[in-house]
């Protein structure tokens, strides 16, 4: 299996969300790496 990761910051979780839906369906083992909400968070804690 075809495996991807992906990340975005808090203005790119919708659109990274449905990109790892669509990669899902299309046969990758996809893993999430965050940002997992919308609200804004403090970059040097990553």
């Amino acid at each position: 299996m075809k495996r991807i990761y992906l990340a975005s910051d808090h203005a790119g979780t919708l659109l990274k969300d449905q990109i790892c839906e669509q990669l899902a369906k299309t046969g990758y083992e996809v893993k999430d790496l965050g940002a997992n909400g919308s609200e804004s968070v403090d970059y040097p804690d990553f």
